[in-house]
């Protein structure tokens, strides 16, 4: 998933159920959620203002997280706790953030 704000972000996740937040332009990692669900991560996305990202994945949860803040950063920061979680009933397979404009 890009950021909706910097061209140089992205994020990834993965199937042991990490997530990355990437700089692109310096192709690093500048922040990652180790364990942040439970098997694999379905889907990321940013707000609107790309200060907050959420994820979804087989363990039913959907979660908001923090971006980090220092984008050029030559080290990467660990987050840990999400600001919130969602349990569904069933697993989730994506998810999307439909940005508003006036």
């Amino acid at each position: 998933e890009r950021h909706p704000t910097q061209v140089s972000l992205s994020l990834s996740g993965a199937c042991d159920g990490e997530i990355r937040v990437w700089n692109l332009r310096t192709r690093t990692t500048i922040g990652n959620v180790p364990n942040a669900h439970d098997g694999f991560i379905r889907g990321l996305t940013c707000n609107s203002d790309g200060d907050k990202f959420l994820s979804c994945g087989d363990d039913k949860l959907i979660k908001i997280w923090r971006m980090p803040t220092d984008i050029d950063r030559d080290r990467s920061e660990q987050i840990h706790k999400p600001i919130a979680t969602f349990l569904g009933e069933t697993a989730f397979t994506g998810i999307s953030h439909q940005r508003y404009t006036d």
